[in-house]
Parts: C-alpha cells; structure tokens; sequence
C-alpha cells in the first residue's frame, strides 16, 4: 500500500510538472506570436505623396517626366516588375555601347560620355517610339527593331548578363556624331514581341546579397539592380542647401519623387512603400558616382566634383566608402499603375546599408 501510495504520488507531481511545462510553452508561444504580428503588422504609416514619374528609355541618357494632366495628375503609368512602363516605353529598355577588340559588346554611359546630357527624349505620339534632340544635330526617333532582321548578341551589365537586340543602324551613327566617335551600337532588351533571357538581381556577387526583395522570378532591364528609384523632395532640398553652387534634380535619375514627407531622409526607413495597390520593397540605397557630377547645361563634369564631394562628407557607408547614397532603389512585388499625387503609405525598418 505504502509503495502505490509513492508510485501514485510521484506519478502525480510528473503530472503536475509536465501539464504546467506545457502551459509555460504554449503561454510563451503565444506571448511571442503577438510580439510578432504586433511588430511586423502595424498600420502603414502615410509618408508623402508622388510629385512626379520619369522614365529613362536609354540607360545613361537624360529621360523624360510623365506629362501632367490640367487636373494634377500624370497620365497613368505602369509599374511592373521589370520597372515603369509608359505605353510601350519602359525604363531602360535600350542601352548605347560598341564593341571592343576582343569582340565583346561594351556599354557607356554619361559617367564616359558626359555629352550625353545635352540629349533631350520625347515620346512620340503612339507612345511606342523616343524622339531624341540635341543641339546642333537633327532629330531622330529610336523604335525597337524588326525582330527578323536583328542580331541577338550578349550583353554584361556590371557583373550580370542578358541578351538583347541590335537596334536600326542610324540611329548609333547619330549618337557617333554628337560625340565624335565611332562605332556605336544601340540594343533593345525586347518585350512583349520577343521575350529575351534578362538579368537575374540576386546574381550579382557585389549586390545580390541586398536584394532581399528579389524572389527568383525577378528580373531586370538594362537597370543597374533595381525597379526603381525613389528620391525624397527634402533631401534634395537639404543637399542644395549644404552646396555653394545648387544641383539640378535630373542629375539623380529618380523614378519617383516624393514631397510631402516627414523630413529629409526620412526615406531612408522605408522598407515597403504601397502606393495605389502597388507594393515596392526596399533593396538598398542608391550609390553616387560621378554621373550626379555632369552639368546638365554643358555635358561635362564639374570641377568641383559637386555634389559627390559633400555627399561623402555625410552620407558614406563603411560597406562602399567612396559611394555616398541618396534615395533608396526598390523592388516591384505587387504591380500596378501610378499617377502623381498618389499617397505613399509605408512600413519603417532601420537599416545599417
């Protein structure tokens, strides 16, 4: 008797210690999923609104704004996940280069060819081809190219490859002669008519590891690493302010320009931004090189190295010291249209890069 007694007796305190082992699990299972969806769950925060939408249909050339309706607003334009779309123009679906001695197709930009600033683009009227202008020379308009008659060739992007098309001939010859070279190729990355192999974010061994927004069916232009880039009215104004001679907006190439925001850089916290049912998420800031030093007016790059020089005085990073960032590049997840005067509502992290 007295042995069941202590059998039944320890029998009971295992009981008692395991039912209220279990209660403390479930208790603090519950403890931390409501710590969880609290934290990651809160109400968007409303943080400006779009001021304005520009598209740039060579990579390296000066683009242009979306034009504003009598109303306020732009005609609507399509963020999807290869970047804005604009009729059929779509941000950096063509790209200038030439090929090199070994044969290999090599791209430039304004950072080699500064001219490239005094090129001015205009959609033509089905919004299907870019009308480009540039003192002294004739217009031309740039069309994608007939699919029969153009050569597939291999292009590399920094460190990530694609294919792309062989556009008409002349219309490299016109930029040979606005810069006085030779050789000039223009390609075109193809589209609804051809489907060509793109570049792949999360394969570049530089960047890739900060495109945590890129699931694998992500896919790129000829853009440096992202959708698009989005730069906040205010920092724009803080930097100018900080600069003896001022910078023109069109030398940071933004997508979306927001005003209305809380404070200069306060960009810098938005790790999602949804706007009119389109979400973009956060992949990195936006690094400077000595693109944002080309003066607009004259083609060529400033003496004073203005306004990188500043910009690394306070917006450096240890990861990539000589690039100073201004704006924050993004991720399309959920596409959609955009319109200015859009309400940019978002969700805040902090970020160390």
């Amino acid at each position: 008797r007295q042995t069941t007694l202590a059998v039944s007796d320890g029998m009971t305190l295992y009981n008692w210690a395991y039912f209220g082992a279990a209660n403390i699990a479930v208790f603090s299972a519950l403890y931390f999923s409501v710590k969880y969806l609290l934290k990651w769950k809160k109400p968007l925060e409303l943080a400006g609104e779009i001021e304005a939408l520009f598209i740039y249909p060579i990579k390296g050339v000066p683009g242009f704004q979306i034009p504003i309706r009598d109303q306020g607003s732009s005609i609507p334009v399509e963020m999807t996940k290869l970047g804005l779309k604009y009729g059929e123009l779509k941000d950096r679906q063509y790209l200038l280069g030439f090929y090199n001695k070994e044969g290999e197709f090599e791209f430039y930009t304004m950072r080699v060819k500064p001219k490239l600033a005094l090129v001015s683009t205009e959609p033509n009227e089905t919004l299907t081809g870019l009308k480009l202008r540039a003192p002294g020379m004739l217009s031309i308009e740039l069309n994608p190219p007939h699919i029969e008659n153009s050569a597939r060739i291999s292009v590399t992007i920094w460190r990530t490859t694609c294919q792309a098309l062989e556009c008409d001939p002349p219309v490299g010859k016109w930029f040979d002669q606005l810069l006085g070279i030779q050789g000039t190729k223009v390609v075109y990355t193809g589209g609804v008519e051809l489907e060509l192999p793109r570049r792949v974010p999360k394969d570049d061994p530089v960047f890739g590891k900060y495109a945590a927004a890129a699931d694998a069916n992500s896919r790129l232009n000829f853009n440096d690493s992202s959708h698009a880039l989005i730069v906040n009215r205010k920092s724009f104004e803080d930097l100018n302010s900080r600069l003896e001679t001022g910078v023109d907006l069109i030398q940071f190439r933004c997508n979306i320009l927001a005003r209305n925001t809380p404070r200069a850089y306060d960009e810098d916290e938005w790790a999602h931004v949804h706007v009119n049912g389109v979400t973009l998420a956060r992949n990195r800031p936006c690094l400077r090189c000595m693109v944002t030093t080309v003066d607009p007016l004259r083609g060529v790059h400033r003496h004073d190295r203005e306004p990188i020089k500043t910009l690394k005085k306070y917006r450096s990073y240890p990861q990539f010291p000589g690039d100073p960032g201004f704006g924050t590049l993004y991720m399309c997840t959920t596409p959609g249209v955009l319109n200015v005067g859009d309400k940019l509502y978002v969700s805040r992290k902090s970020f160390s890069f």
